[in-house]
């Protein structure tokens, strides 16, 4: 899924985060070295690295929160994960802090002795949360930003709200123009998938009831969608589960077209909904719909001013 926090489609944490591990482990290589012919230049340097890479770390966390709450889809396998990783990094940062501390406060006695193991146990900690975090992106593709068919952009909705039952206006046919796109919706709390089936529209739940994995991120063709994580197939119709590992159905929501717009039936509001499933961070729909008209023309503002920037250069 798409990354929150990005720039042009990049995401900002895997960016930051290599600091924290570069900086870190050449504070440990530095300390060892320190250790081993007793140069104070050396366990200096290892010093000025581990509070470079603190800052880092804190910098990277804050992107990481945002995808954290915001993209990865909740009571997943995913979440946990994504629980885990994030405990696990400010338990580092903590941990590190502590032994700056101890450095700079007492140098020759309870940083020399205490601030090399702690570095120890810092990188061996670091190198769970690198595995785990690659593993959020790799196998649960948190961040990755698909293509759909026609090579269509991911879409998601902001924060819709309707009565239970009512007929809520939640996308246009022009964005539907191929067979098997999608578009993820946040309605009444719920994360619902709008997708086009060859000539029907159909609308169903996000959340893969095998282990939570976003359908909105996977693969429709011939009635049927299949989840990114592990497989699942299930009937976009009906429902019913196709292929595992999976072996509850999906929830289907009734849709309809009028008038070139796409509406589905409001479900009862989700009480318990998490951020990802309100809104994801997004401002509410008529809001986002406004500001992403205004970064369109910016954008071709900027683009029609750097082409007549080039045509006076060669002028």
């Amino acid at each position: 899924m798409k990354s929150r926090a990005h720039i042009e489609s990049h995401p900002i944490h895997p960016m930051l985060v290599s600091l924290p591990i570069g900086l870190w482990t050449a504070s440990l290589a530095y300390d060892l070295a320190a250790s081993a012919t007793g140069n104070d230049r050396l366990r200096e340097s290892a010093d000025d690295m581990m509070r470079a890479g603190l800052a880092g770390a804190l910098a990277a966390a804050v992107p990481g929160a945002v995808d954290y709450f915001a993209v990865i889809p909740p009571n997943s396998s995913a979440k946990s994960r994504g629980a885990t990783h994030g405990i696990l990094n400010v338990s580092l940062a903590a941990l590190y802090g502590v032994n700056c501390v101890l450095r700079a406060k007492s140098p020759r006695r309870w940083g020399r002795w205490l601030g090399l193991p702690l570095s120890v146990i810092g990188f061996g900690g670091m190198m769970y949360s690198s595995w785990l975090g690659g593993t959020l992106v790799y196998r649960n593709q948190i961040g990755v930003d698909h293509r759909g068919p026609n090579a269509t952009k991911w879409r998601e909705s902001g924060m819709l709200m309707g009565e239970p039952g009512e007929w809520i206006d939640v996308a246009g046919m022009e964005e539907f123009e191929k067979s098997g796109q999608m578009k993820l919706v946040h309605l009444n709390g719920h994360r619902i998938v709008i997708a086009r089936d060859g000539e029907n529209i159909v609308a169903f739940q996000d959340h893969c009831t095998h282990r939570g994995g976003p359908l909105a991120d996977g693969v429709l063709a011939c009635n049927v969608v299949t989840c990114p994580w592990h497989g699942s197939q299930f009937n976009v119709e009906t429902g019913a589960v196709v292929s595992g590992p999976a072996e509850e159905r999906i929830r289907i929501f009734p849709a309809r077209v009028e008038q070139e717009r796409i509406r589905i039936a409001a479900p009862e509001p989700n009480e318990e909904a998490t951020v990802s499933e309100r809104s994801g961070f997004l401002p509410p729909e008529p809001k986002r719909q406004q500001i992403e008209r205004m970064a369109q023309r910016t954008m071709e503002k900027v683009a029609s001013l750097t082409k007549a920037a080039a045509g006076d250069g060669k002028a």
